[in-house]
Order: structure tokens, then sequence, then C-alpha cells
């Protein structure tokens, strides 16, 4: 028997369990004699689920009424999510019912195109979703950013993690791998290039493969807390993992001699449950990071350049000076003597245009799904219902 809290339940979602039956008693009659549970999804590897529960791990089956409600990518179930559970018509099976509100989320724009789902000769639910909000894993409470002291360091690729991270509403943690590939000197200089980025961001020099900082990991893991790990391909989330394990339960590949870089080895999330009480989801490493429509993430990754930008821009000679080509402004005048780090600046402006664009995206594909679900309600109207198998 696996007791829910040791996996993450607590009042929060039990609250959120309670109306979410209630919700569902109120909208139709055919739940007031339905039987519900919980689960919390462990791995996703594309359209395929495991879930964990009080009886322990098994598929998680999708309803069909729940794909036909589907219609962002983000309603569908991600890893760490709390899904609610019904007794099928006919079988033992519990099938996935719904999603309980998330806490938290790390998500991204989707890299790829949805994948075909076909459950029990179901219709191809997933054809109808676009590119949208992809929810990597969800209910996290910190996030390991990880990334290589050696050739893989990217200051810039740091900055979308935090703001990503951030945006999620979790707590970001940095891990600094490969410690064995480099020098004192060398780890001292990439300490102080990531001062320059991320105030007040914890961060920890480790080693997988010679123990190195491994035992400052110990207060996250003993926690009872659920974390992740993202980063690259080839940073040593896999080997970091068996680390804490203490056995090779991730494949790994060796190091490859350009650039020492670590080679792409994980392929789907997974959850681990570990033996110090915490929860910790493995997932693959990011080709594309892609931020959702959200400038919240920004004001945590950019705050240092914020503060400066609203000091400097009170001596601006136009009050609505947009820092771009109007004459007189104090912003442009300390980037160009140093005074603004110009890195931080465009970077900041490039996320700041891509944040903006999704958000523009988002807006217009919500007022077409709009006006394509109004014409399909009136065609409805003088035709009966298609009912979907109760399954």
């Amino acid at each position: 028997m696996t007791n829910l809290r040791t996996i993450g339940w607590n009042h929060y979602f039990s609250q959120q369990f309670e109306f979410y039956k209630e919700q569902r008693c109120k909208e139709k009659k055919y739940y007031e004699s339905k039987e519900f549970s919980v689960a919390r999804v462990t791995s996703q590897q594309k359209n395929y689920y495991k879930i964990i529960n009080e009886q322990g791990e098994q598929p998680g089956i999708l309803r069909k009424v729940l794909l036909h409600d589907v219609s962002e990518r983000s309603d569908l179930p991600a890893v760490g999510d709390w899904v609610v559970l019904i007794k099928a018509e006919n079988s033992n099976d519990w099938l996935i019912d719904g999603i309980l509100e998330r806490k938290s989320k790390l998500s991204r724009i989707a890299a790829g195109t949805p994948g075909a789902f076909n459950p029990l000769n179901a219709k191809n639910q997933y054809s109808k979703l676009g590119k949208g909000e992809q929810v990597l894993c969800a209910n996290i409470d910190t996030a390991f950013i990880v990334t290589s002291l050696n050739q893989d360091f990217n200051l810039r690729r740091l900055e979308r993690y935090l703001s990503m991270v951030w945006d999620g509403g979790i707590i970001p943690v940095i891990l600094l791998t490969k410690a064995d590939l480099c020098t004192s000197g060398e780890i001292e200089e990439r300490i102080q290039e990531l001062s320059t980025i991320a105030y007040g961001v914890p961060y920890h020099v480790l080693s997988s493969i010679d123990g190195t900082g491994m035992e400052q990991l110990d207060e996250y893991l003993n926690a009872n807390q659920t974390m992740v790990l993202i980063g690259s391909s080839g940073v040593g989330k896999s080997t970091l993992i068996n680390a804490i394990l203490g056995y090779d339960k991730m494949r790994v590949k060796q190091i490859t001699n350009y650039k020492d870089k670590g080679q792409h080895t994980t392929t789907h999330k997974e959850m681990i449950l570990l033996e110090q009480g915490g929860i910790i989801i493995d997932t693959p490493g990011m080709r594309e990071l892609r931020l959702t429509g959200e400038e919240g993430g920004l004001k945590n990754t950019f705050g240092d350049v914020l503060e400066e930008i609203e000091a400097l821009s009170q001596n601006c000679k136009f009050r609505d000076c947009q820092h771009e080509a109007e004459p007189g402004c104090a912003v442009k005048k300390a980037l160009e003597n140093g005074e603004l780090s110009q890195e931080r600046w465009d970077s900041y402006q490039k996320l700041l245009r891509e944040i903006k664009f999704q958000e523009k995206k988002i807006k217009t594909e919500a007022v077409k799904n709009s006006s394509k679900n109004g014409k399909k309600s009136n065609k409805r109207r003088g035709k009966n219902a298609i009912k979907l198998d109760e399954y």
C-alpha cells in the first residue's frame, strides 16, 4: 500500500478533490452513483501514462469524455499531475476523468506536433490540438536547473530556464555539474559569471563521478518535496540521478571527445520516489525552449536590469521614453558607457519580444476558436448530439 502523502498529497489537493466531485455531480447525474479516487501521474511516454495511488502503480487510461473536452495541450495530464479516477462501466479499470488544479507547472511552447491517440478504437482526439503550451510536469516545489561547468555552460540559456521556472511558480536551484573535468580556477570563473545573472538563486558545484558536493543536496532530498531536473542534453542529469539513488537506474552514455559533451539518453519524463523521502522527476534534454506568453518569470530573472532601467529612466528626456531611438535616453547612454550590461539588456529584450509574440498569438487563436465553437453550437441545435461511450 502506498501512502498518498509520501507521493505529494496534501490539504491543497484534498480540497481540490472534494470540489471536483461536487462540481461533477452538479454537472451530470451520471456521477452521483460513481466512486471517485485519485492518483498521481508518474510517467508519460508520448501518449501513454503510468499513475500511482494507494493500490500501487498502474497504466493511466484517459476517458473518451476527457479527450473530447480537451482543447489545448495544457489540458492533458502531465507527470506530477493529480488526476481524478472513476470506475469503468463494465470492468474493474479505473479511468482518468480529469485533472486537479495545479499549484505549479513547468511549461513551454510545444516543440513538436501532437501525437496520435487511439485508446480502444476511440477517435483521434489529439489531431485538433495545435502547438500551444506544453506542460512538462506539474506540482513541483523545486526545479534543479542542471548545467555542466565545461563547454556547455551558457548564461543566455540559463536565463531562459530561470524565466521558465519562476513563471511556473517554482523555486529554482542551479546545479553546476562535471566539476571533475574543470580546474578550481575554471570553476571560480564560472561562478563569477553566474553571479551576474542569478541573483539570490542557490547554486551547488557537483561531480556525480567523484562525489564532489553531493552532500549539499541532502537538504532538498529529505524534505518530502517534489523536484525536477531540467537542462540540455548531455549535462549529466541521468548520471546525477544514479548518484542520488546509489545505483544505475537511468541509462547513461559515455562523454564524447567533442567539448567533453555528454550524449542524449533520457527519452521520456519519469517520477522517481527516493528513499530519503523526496520525489524527483527526470526530463529529456530540451532542444527547444520557447517561453509561454507570461512576463512574471522575466521580472524575477531580470530584476536587477529592470531596477536599473527604472532608476535610469528618471533621467530620460521624455517621460514615455521606450529606450529605442529617442534622443536624450539615459538607458541608451548607460549601455554605451558600460554602466548597464549590453548582453543582459539584449537578452531581456529578446525574451520580452518572444513573450509578447506568444501573447498576441494566443489571443488571436482564442478569438478564432471562439468563432469556430459558436458556429459548431449553431449546427448542433438542429441535430441530435452524438453521445460518447462512457468508458
